[in-house]
């Protein structure tokens, strides 16, 4: 019997044949043209697939359905109400690609870890000692940039021409890292590797730009140098193309088309976190003293006058400005969406970190705090979705029948931290009206502390301090995945064959572990998540296709950069880029450097098997 063309069938029957096709299968017919192309996406396919695969529907499976209901139900019927009521959380107007979100739930997670910046001395690259620390880590999005750019000195990598890449990535946005590091430098990465390869520096400005505007002429030269000693302490305004670093009791505003600084704002204290900034409101900085709203048109009104005599008026305004916050500050804040809306700020501004509570500002009434959600947790992070959150027996009581947006209209703050040296991650109702209660997971979110928390796609994303990046579902309880990051081993030429060898054996060895104890907490690396950033926009109208490359996650250990993304193709290491960012000359002088290293290591392990005492003072 020969098989059905797909191509030609109705879609409904296409779906119905393509049901019982593996999704390797499914992919695999994708790309033979344009209309099984658009089958093949159907979305009510693809959640179909992540619904089947889901741990909460094998939760949901095991309880009683019938305790609200006398009537007996089908299994059919069953099944229905489970899916209606896993899928409740996404049936606002939140756009949804469940192609790319089966993706980013089943397919492998690879490191790829970004170029390291470095120290420079006119053209010649200087050793391994002398890479520089990332202190921080913001997402610009500059809009109206071309999607290629050939400048700076930037280099095609080895995908080939600007025309092949002008095809390749053509509908991918220019997506950039800003982050300053520990010399005062503003450095950027292409993460999208639309302008050069993905993780590569785009550029780097000079040294002590950061500190330049800081550091008073009437100070002692001998004063230490300016330091970053806060984790929220960059925030970007696309639209503005303007960067915000919090340098001690510091703000200091720095262009990123000419990387040069075009404002420097002090405060009482010491800064110790930073919002997200956007163009229709403020910008809120925190301090020892409370928080503060930062606005450039304040500034710009600020450098028209020049008189150092203040009125009564203003010394009242720039009180009322401050919101109160117990010292020695919040470590985040974060400004709560409209409903429904990713792009739309509220009013809402809350606040985290050093207290057992979350305080709710208004931003209309700042000196005086609206609410305070007691947590009794040690906070570390905060985040919002502009939808409610359905809990585990809000999951149980909806029908099919119902809608939750006839249920409520509110808004979720998402929290984590630590709580008797245990993981916290909490979901927190923002309006009055909303009747879900918190949800507080101390649990089963992470034996150690929880440092970061995002909203990745249609899942929550967590680091913690074991080393592990999480993903649960919306309920905060039920876990989606995990992994651990991959490893960086920057190591010099002519080591790689003891590179390899320990790597093996430091995979039989984590084999080993992870078969005789599964639910042991390890990390295979070391390094740690701080910070996690998604990747994908949330703008809509943009024209853009969406691409599940975009929706990676970023991450920041505290002292390099890296990206998950869900490919089987392997990651990337940052001695990948060192060929790249060297000359003809450096190339030339580092293939002789190896040579002789290989040389002198084969002549002493020459002398050890021939018996020579290596450790001889002779």
């Amino acid at each position: 019997m020969e098989a059905p063309n797909l191509d030609v069938l109705p879609i409904e029957l296409a779906l119905q044949i393509m049901s019982y096709l593996t999704p390797h299968d499914v992919v695999a017919v994708l790309g033979t043209s344009r209309r099984l192309r658009a089958i093949c996406r159907d979305d009510s396919f693809w959640r179909s697939l992540c619904f089947d695969n889901s741990r909460l529907a094998s939760t949901l499976r095991r309880r009683n359905w019938r305790q609200n209901n006398a009537r007996p139900k089908t299994a059919k019927a069953r099944k229905t109400e489970i899916r209606a009521a896993w899928n409740a959380v996404f049936e606002h107007d939140e756009p949804a690609s469940w192609y790319d979100e089966y993706i980013q739930r089943h397919a492998p997670v690879v490191t790829n870890w970004f170029e390291l910046p470095r120290r420079r001395n006119g053209t010649r690259l200087l050793d391994n000692a002398d890479v520089l620390e990332v202190c921080g880590v913001a997402l610009y999005r500059p809009q109206g940039a071309s999607n290629i750019g050939v400048g700076d000195g930037a280099q095609d990598d080895v995908d080939g021409d600007v025309d092949e890449r002008v095809s390749k990535f053509h509908g991918i946005p220019t997506l950039l890292a800003v982050a300053p590091l520990e010399d005062g430098s503003v450095c950027l990465w292409d993460v999208n590797g639309t302008m050069k390869r993905r993780g590569a520096i785009v550029q780097q400005s000079a040294p002590g730009l950061l500190f330049s505007e800081i550091q008073d002429a009437t100070l002692d030269k001998s004063q230490r140098t300016p330091v970053f000693s806060v984790t929220e302490c960059v925030a970007v305004d696309s639209s503005k193309h303007l960067a915000y670093f919090a340098i001690e009791n510091r703000l200091v505003e720095v262009d990123l088309q000419t990387m040069s600084v075009v404002g420097v704002e002090g405060f009482p204290h010491p800064i110790s976190a930073l919002s997200a900034a956007h163009p229709s409101v403020p910008l809120s900085v925190g301090t020892g003293s409370g928080i503060y709203l930062h606005d450039t048109r304040t500034r710009l009104k600020t450098e028209a006058h020049t008189s150092e005599f203040k009125s009564v008026d203003e010394i009242a305004a720039q009180n009322m400005n401050c919101a109160p916050f117990p010292r020695p500050g919040p470590l985040s804040i974060i400004h709560v969406q409209e409903y429904g809306s990713e792009e739309e700020i509220s009013n809402d501004i809350f606040a985290a970190g050093r207290i057992s509570s979350i305080l709710h500002y208004d931003r209309r009434k700042l000196s005086v705090v609206k609410n305070a959600i007691h947590s009794g947790a040690s906070l570390s992070g905060l985040t919002s979705m502009p939808y409610p959150f359905p809990s585990i027996e809000d999951y149980g009581r909806l029908k099919q029948s119902e809608s939750w947006t006839s249920q409520s209209t509110g808004r979720t703050v998402v929290a984590c931290g630590e709580y008797k040296s245990k993981g916290s991650l909490e979901l927190y109702p923002v309006d009055e009206r909303q009747l879900n209660v918190p949800m507080v997971n101390r649990q089963t979110s992470s034996s150690a502390k929880v440092f970061s928390v995002v909203s990745h796609g249609r899942r929550l994303a967590i680091s913690d301090g074991a080393g592990f990046i999480r993903w649960f579902e919306r309920d905060g309880f039920t876990e989606v995945r995990r992994c651990t990051l991959g490893g960086d081993d920057y190591v010099e030429e002519g080591d790689e064959g003891e590179t390899e060898a320990a790597q093996r054996m430091m995979d039989e060895s984590r084999y080993s572990r992870r078969n005789a104890n599964k639910n042991a907490s390890w990390s295979e690396t070391g390094d740690i998540a701080r910070k996690l950033l998604a990747t994908k926009s949330t703008c809509k109208g943009n024209g853009l296709e969406s691409n599940f490359e975009n929706n990676d996650l970023l991450f920041w250990t505290g002292e390099k950069l890296g990206i998950l993304s869900f490919s089987p193709k392997p990651g990337s290491r940052a001695i990948d880029f060192v060929e790249d960012t060297m000359t003809a000359a450096e190339r030339a002088l580092e293939k002789e450097g190896n040579a002789y290293r290989a040389k002198m290591r084969q002549f002493f392990k020459s002398a050890r098997y021939f018996g020579e005492d290596s450790d001889s003072d002779d």
